[in-house]
């Protein structure tokens, strides 16, 4: 017997006699249908968003933003200074705010937001601002590499690019630093 005989009897017979059999129902019903899947869709798309903001809302009260300068000897730059300013507009405290730089092996932290000499966890509490100045031995400030890095009032941590305000997932430092485990010393 031929294959390409039992091939085409099979085809026929899907197309010429079983799928013309089925029932598919009329079009208002394949409309409503679709509708009603696009909206929950949509629902979930809408919830998923809601709590992701609801999420980052303390984060998100946390401002900050860097003023770059640089020093010049003889018309020549010579080293740079950061400011980072900061500003707590939460009902919630931040914990441990610090600024890291990363570099090609690992990231270093560079300084913390807060100094406190006693020891205890340092805490921007709501209302507090404040500001830090990091200096480079750079003539321009190494504004691509500096992230700032912080608890919300949670304990959620979060790691932050300080000149673009965007978070940084662990997917971030899965590609540039791919053999290394993050450990942030709040």
């Amino acid at each position: 017997m031929d294959v390409r005989g039992l091939i085409a009897d099979d085809w026929n017979w899907f197309w010429g006699t079983w799928w013309p059999t089925i029932d598919w129902g009329n079009a208002p019903a394949w409309v409503g249908a679709f509708l009603t899947s696009g909206s929950l869709f949509l629902a979930v798309l809408i919830l998923r968003g809601d709590r992701k903001k609801d999420r980052r809302s303390d984060a998100d009260a946390f401002f900050t933003y860097p003023v770059g300068s640089s020093t010049l000897k003889n018309g020549v730059k010579v080293h740079s200074t950061v400011e980072v300013h900061h500003y707590n507009a939460g009902d919630r405290p931040i914990i441990g705010a610090s600024v890291w730089q990363l570099t090609s092996k690992r990231p270093t932290k560079k300084a913390s937001l807060v100094f406190n000499p006693r020891g205890f966890e340092e805490m921007i509490y709501p209302g507090d601002k404040g500001e830090t100045s990091l200096n480079f031995r750079r003539p321009e400030p190494p504004e691509a590499d500096l992230i700032l890095v912080f608890k919300d009032g949670r304990g959620v941590e979060w790691v932050r690019h300080l000149y673009t305000n965007k978070y940084l997932g662990e997917w971030y430092f899965r590609l540039h630093y791919p053999f290394k485990k993050m450990h942030w010393e709040l």
